[in-house]
């Protein structure tokens, strides 16, 4: 439907007095739509360019080019990127704790995506040093799950003693901190590609494989080829784990190979962080990274509603105990805040429904949309009226 037709509908269906800012709010994007292209910015030198571009790029790191990181990056980008007013630069990283050294020390890197455990894990590390100090975070994104495999029945106590295969940096940094916390100590903890480690399984020298991953995790097909006895170990949950991990669970359809046959298996989850280095306020690289926060928040509907399911989880207010939320970010969450409370998301998603009938999704959309505009006009001193 055009935004032209929707404007009809909502005239036609306005009976409350929330139905002129509905009004107003469609009608401004209607003529944004339909506004001509502006005219051209003055040319400027090659040294102004150069300027520029540098001035308003941000650099964010995540992992290997075909991971899940990389991915959420892109996302961002796809929506968040301005032309030469705002870009995303996506960096490929090793992800782990390697993320994290490179946001304390590597040169063009602002944020980076890392795992809450490994801040947790490092922070009276040496060359992680004051890291509640020197990083803050934007938000809490989603989780990615820990996945723990053999191809022996049994609780996952009966890794005591035996020797586990952590898949890379990340799997063995959480795996680690998974089984101390559980008061699990293997025999010989070693680092090797899933691949690999399930075929030794079956030559004994493996007796279990921890990955962590977004579900579903890749290359499951080649995993099963060389070890098709595999089956996910449950991880039951406990406050023990509380400080790193969170309650999560497999069912059927993320892995029918690996599920021996059950509805659902618990395991726990490792929070994935947009973090940022905490430059000294005021100096052009907090001015650059408050910019992308600034952009992040206002435009995150537009990311969360048409990217992936792992967006649609993301709980912007959510907390991270213990380590300080950029300043940039809790401003804009109190913004966010105080839309909401100035506004009758009752009625003014009653209204959004006769715009949009049976599709949830585009209601939801739109509602963010609106909140988005209401927000702007604040900003900038305007009143809904």
């Amino acid at each position: 439907m055009s935004i032209y037709s929707k404007c009809i509908l909502m005239l036609h269906a306005a009976r409350q007095p929330i139905a002129p800012v509905i009004i107003l709010f469609a009608f401004a994007h209607a003529s944004e739509a339909y506004s001509q292209t502006p005219p051209a910015a003055p040319a400027v030198s090659d040294a102004q360019y150069g300027e520029l571009v540098n001035e308003n790029t941000v650099g964010i790191l995540g992992g290997p080019s075909s991971g899940a990181y990389m991915r959420i990056i892109e996302d961002m980008a796809d929506v968040i990127d301005d032309g030469e007013k705002l870009r995303i630069l996506p960096i490929v990283g090793k992800g782990g704790p390697q993320n994290l050294l490179d946001l304390l020390y590597l040169k063009g890197v602002d944020l980076a995506l890392v795992h809450a455990n490994a801040l947790s894990a490092f922070k009276d590390e040496p060359r992680f040093r004051n890291l509640d100090k020197r990083v803050c975070y934007v938000s809490q994104l989603y989780a990615d799950q820990l996945h723990v495999m053999t191809d022996r029945a049994g609780p996952i106590e009966q890794l005591r003693g035996k020797t586990v295969a952590y898949h890379d940096a990340a799997s063995r940094q959480a795996g680690e901190r998974l089984l101390g916390a559980l008061g699990i100590k293997p025999k010989n903890s070693i680092q090797m590609d899933m691949i690999e480690a399930a075929r030794k399984m079956k030559a004994g020298e493996v007796q279990a494989i921890v990955r962590v991953a977004a579900k579903p995790m890749p290359a499951i097909d080649e995993l099963l080829a060389a070890n098709d006895k595999l089956r996910l170990l449950k991880v039951p949950y406990s406050n023990a784990l509380a400080e790193d991990f969170r309650p999560a669970k497999f069912a059927k359809g993320d892995y029918p190979a690996l599920m021996g046959g059950v509805a659902s298996i618990d395991t726990v989850g490792v929070g994935v962080v947009l973090a940022a280095f905490n430059w000294a306020a005021g100096s052009e690289r907090y001015k650059r990274v408050a910019k992308l926060i600034d952009a992040f928040f206002d435009k995150f509907p537009g990311v969360a509603l048409s990217r992936g399911s792992q967006w649609r989880d993301v709980d912007l207010q959510a907390q991270l105990p213990g380590w300080q939320r950029c300043p940039a970010a809790q401003v804009a969450l109190d913004g966010l805040k105080k839309v909401r409370q100035t506004v009758d998301e009752t009625t003014v998603r009653s209204r959004i429904k006769q715009v949009a009938p049976d599709d949830p999704a585009e209601q939801e959309r739109l509602f963010r949309q609106f909140l988005e505009w209401l927000r702007t006009q604040k900003a900038e001193g305007g009143q809904p009226r």
